[in-house]
């Protein structure tokens, strides 16, 4: 797998994160996570609630505050739909809200049709990924980033 350059942890999850070649590679289940939260991790946020809040909203003040509504409702999974202009952008607002605010809450996104979309919001901090169509293209970019 090559010699690791650099090793680090993610301060929320305490996944390791190891960087070799310029590539990021993972043993087992840890992984970088920018989302903070592995794939079993948020399986099980999904099954302890019982349900997945599904919302958009282009302003992101009334986003967040349903966000922390979900929150102190017990909710620790949340999927925002990708609709909208600018919907990433809400979508990075939320993540960094939620961060600080709802630290055990993972956020995902919805109604994503292409992998470009899938490697923007994974790169924004998404935990999941959902999709209205199976894309193969979208798998892979989920798969190699373990999301």
């Amino acid at each position: 797998m090559g010699v690791a350059t650099e090793e680090w942890r993610d301060k929320r999850s305490n996944s390791k994160f190891i960087k070799s070649k310029g590539l990021p590679f993972w043993g087992g289940l840890e992984r970088d996570c920018m989302a903070g939260f592995d794939k079993i991790q948020v399986l099980q946020k999904m099954q302890q609630t019982g349900m997945v809040p599904v919302f958009y909203h282009s302003d992101v003040e009334v986003a967040k505050q349903v966000v922390k509504a979900c929150y102190d409702g017990g909710v620790r999974a949340f999927e925002f739909t990708n609709r909208g202009d600018f919907a990433h952008e809400v979508f990075a607002e939320c993540v960094k809200f939620a961060a600080k605010e709802c630290p055990e809450m993972a956020m995902g996104v919805g109604s994503i049709v292409d992998a470009p979309t899938a490697a923007l919001y994974i790169q924004l901090g998404a935990s999941f990924v959902v999709s209205p169509l199976l894309n193969p293209e979208v798998a892979r970019v989920c798969n190699r980033r373990l999301v």
